[in-house]
């Protein structure tokens, strides 16, 4: 019993610095990436620019995944029953929007590759494969939650998915589908060193003591820093190692920071958005407000507006399916996080129904 009750604490503790940092991190990232948003629509040379495209959509994957982790943990951790299919919706949006990030850094690292190495065959390398290479990193970013969510929902019996389900299990929780993030963040991996090493080279090659090649082999370095804080805790909590309370904090709070300060970095550090951000902080008219004065609000930025409203209608949605506001219970998971836990005693007891999908793991 002791063991127990100690684990149901270590649970409770985690649940609410998760969601606590996830709170954090949605703010800070959301204001930023609404500055940055705003910065690059209202300014045509920046619009134009992949790079800074595929900038608005990395901090648009930044905030919405922290605003679906804040609200999972949240709910875990006032121990919310939510119905089966709110859960998974929320669990895989929140996969989809992780592997969105990860691809749009790869991108921009791709893109920042072709424009050092292929100067000459840069642009017309980018007007033939831009929008392809950003649908299809988003059907590969859906790809995966889709297919198992899909799987899950068309093999359920009827009413299963309106169940209320405190410990929150998941169909992305199998083998198969941790198997294919380790794979696809290894593969993503590879080609985000491959970039860096190409654009060192190719710096090395034009002049090692140029002052322009200083601050590019500094800006690798950053960059390399950033990523491998996000890519390394990321493996970590792929592969389900019990690291115990501390550790899964440590690794939680060093993945959450290395993604909270992707806008600083691959935003705000740019000197193109860094000069006009006293303009916009001052509420003075930035470079081409001119023509864009009476032009229509950025849709990512709207989209930015949206996930602030995001929390307070998800749970007004909760409360039509929920009988009571917080149902407690009595789930039990070890400190790697929602995905391993383990259902209560109460329900230890009950019979084990062998069709439902995700139910053994």
């Amino acid at each position: 019993m002791n063991v127990s009750s100690s684990l149901e604490q270590n649970v409770r503790l985690l649940d609410k610095v998760k969601a606590g940092i996830h709170w954090g991190s949605f703010i800070t990232t959301t204001v930023f990436s609404y500055m940055v948003v705003t910065i690059v629509h209202r300014t045509p040379r920046l619009r134009n620019k992949l790079h800074y495209v595929l900038l608005c959509q990395h901090c648009f994957c930044i905030s919405g995944f922290n605003v679906t982790g804040a609200l999972l943990h949240t709910m875990l951790s006032l121990h919310m029953a939510m119905p089966r299919i709110v859960c998974w919706l929320l669990f895989g949006s929140q996969v989809a929007l992780a592997r969105g990030l990860m691809l749009t850094l790869t991108l921009m690292a791709l893109n920042i590759c072709l424009c050092v190495c292929w100067p000459l065959r840069y642009r017309e390398i980018v007007h033939t494969v831009k929008n392809k290479a950003i649908m299809g990193a988003w059907l590969l970013a859906l790809l995966s939650p889709v297919v198992f969510t899909g799987m899950a929902c068309a093999e359920a019996q009827e009413g299963y998915l309106t169940e209320l389900d405190p410990a929150c299990h998941t169909p992305m929780e199998g083998w198969a589908s941790l198997l294919s993030a380790a794979v696809l963040l290894g593969l993503l991996t590879l080609l985000i060193m491959l970039s860096y090493v190409l654009i060192y080279k190719e710096g090395r090659r034009v002049g090692h003591f140029s002052d322009a090649n200083s601050r590019g082999c500094r800006t690798i370095l950053i960059h390399g820093l950033q990523i491998s804080l996000h890519i390394l805790p990321g493996m970590l909590i792929i592969a389900r190692l019990r690291l115990g309370l501390v550790g899964a904090l440590v690794v939680f709070v060093v993945f959450s920071l290395a993604q909270s300060v992707s806008p600083v970095v691959y935003g705000l550090r740019c000197q193109e958005i860094r000069t006009q951000l006293p303009r916009l902080c001052c509420s003075e008219p930035l470079e081409g407000d001119e023509a864009q004065a009476s032009g229509p609000t950025p849709s990512i930025a709207r989209c930015l507006l949206w996930l602030a409203a995001l929390p307070l209608s998800l749970f007004a949605l909760l409360s039509c399916f929920c009988p009571t506001p917080f149902p407690l219970v009595g789930g039990l998971c070890d400190a790697a996080g929602p995905s391993d836990r383990q259902p209560s005693t109460a329900q230890r007891t009950a019979p084990a129904d062998n069709h439902r999908p995700g139910g053994k793991r």
